[in-house]
């Protein structure tokens, strides 16, 4: 063939059949465009056209065929390719009988290698941030959030990977495909980033919520909002105490313990859970001498927390009763009732109305063998059986009339978790 426009124009029609079936099978087809680019090869050596536009149809063509021939080489079986590079036996310029798209740089590579690590540690992000919302149970806002992150993560992250490993054919140069990479590398990146800095916000509403659900009564949804709540921001003291405040409510006090325990971890300064710790030392362990020590920790640090948590004169007064009356029985406890006496009568001028330091006051008394004194103190106990906080003065006012053969007012309030 020696006319050059005719053998560009045969060379445009076999790659414009390259991928269409009904011009034979992958291989004829290939092996066509190959065959006529290569003698337009050879009328170019025997003549050199004088009109540009020629040159500029082969360049087009070029290019074309070079976007195309790694997907139609994989069609066709190695042994085929070699047996017609045997044949030609084609020369370095000859480039179309390579078959194969040019190897990768290393850098290439390399950053391919960067992008596959950048997706996994933000797909591990994700998912962890994931296995967090499925604690506590089922609700609306965890399941929206769920769904999101697994349309996200199965829709495209998984596909990039597959591509990454070479398990999903493409068309696209390795360079295009590095750009995926680096693009779904990004995204990824990009969602993990704004999950974990939404993680405290989304914490404080299911703290929130566990707090509108135990003031309803519905300890269990307490819980598990609470429990999500410590899941998606373990820092957070406040709700771990609160938990633990749920737990003690259904008789879960070992889990309660552990959470005042971990609200000790991140604020050291919180004197409710030093208290509600030391309450359970002295009622389950009777380990008093624990209990005294938890207990002069919280009263040293409660005028930072006072002050931090700007609490109000009544929630000072309350919790300041509470700890001189804890303190006063762990005192008993270790039979030191003259240590004891001056935390419950400084207690009962805090709260007067309070049964609990009036029953232990009546038991220090005794043990001081004034035991006028201590009846008169046991009466005032039960005479305030109405204002019971919790069940350990249920059964301290039960325990003062059990020693002075009264009966227990049957009115007395419904018993609650502070």
């Amino acid at each position: 063939m020696h006319n050059l426009e005719e053998a560009i124009s045969v060379y445009e029609h076999a790659l414009g059949n390259l991928f269409s079936e009904k011009c034979g099978d992958p291989a004829s087809r290939l092996l066509a465009v190959l065959l006529a680019r290569h003698d337009v090869a050879t009328v170019l050596k025997e003549h050199v056209p004088s009109s540009p536009n020629l040159f500029n149809r082969i360049a087009t063509l070029d290019k074309e065929l070079r976007s195309r021939i790694p997907v139609a080489a994989a069609a066709v079986d190695q042994s085929t390719k070699k047996k017609w590079r045997d044949t030609i036996q084609p020369t370095a310029s000859e480039w179309w009988w390579s078959l194969e798209p040019p190897k990768p740089r290393l850098l290439s590579r390399s950053l391919l290698a960067v992008a596959w690590v950048a997706i996994a540690i933000a797909l591990s992000f994700i998912v962890e941030i994931v296995k967090r919302f499925l604690t506590g149970g089922v609700d609306v806002a965890s399941t929206v959030v769920q769904g999101l992150v697994a349309l996200l993560v199965g829709g495209s992250a998984v596909q990039f990977a597959r591509q990454l490993v070479g398990l999903k054919d493409s068309s696209s140069t390795v360079e295009s495909t590095g750009k995926i990479k680096f693009l779904s590398a990004a995204i990824l990146i990009l969602v993990a980033i704004g999950l974990q800095a939404a993680l405290p916000k989304i914490a404080g509403y299911y703290s929130d919520q566990g707090v509108i659900e135990k003031k309803a009564g519905r300890i269990t949804s307490a819980i598990e909002s609470y429990e999500r709540s410590v899941s998606l921001k373990p820092d957070d003291a406040l709700a771990h105490y609160n938990l633990g405040l749920a737990y003690e409510a259904v008789l879960e006090r070992d889990k309660a313990e552990s959470e005042y325990v971990a609200a000790l971890r991140w604020d050291n300064k919180m004197c409710f859970a030093y208290n509600r710790l030391a309450q359970l030392q002295i009622t389950r362990h009777k380990d008093f001498a624990t209990a005294l020590s938890l207990l002069n920790t919280a009263i040293e640090k409660l005028g930072d927390f006072g002050n931090e948590s700007a609490l109000d004169d009544d929630a000072r007064r309350r919790i300041q009763y509470s700890l001189l009356e804890n303190r006063g029985w762990a005192q008993l406890g270790l039979k030191h009732p003259l240590l004891a006496q001056p935390d419950l009568v400084r207690a009962q001028q805090l709260r007067p109305d309070a049964p609990g330091a009036h029953c232990l006051l009546g038991d220090v008394l005794s043990e001081l063998k004034q035991s006028r004194a201590a009846e008169g103190e046991w009466e005032k106990c039960i005479a305030q059986a109405r204002a019971i906080d919790n069940e350990n003065e249920a059964e301290l006012i039960s325990d003062a009339a059990e020693r002075i053969g009264r009966n227990v007012p049957t009115s007395e309030s419904k018993v609650t978790h502070k």
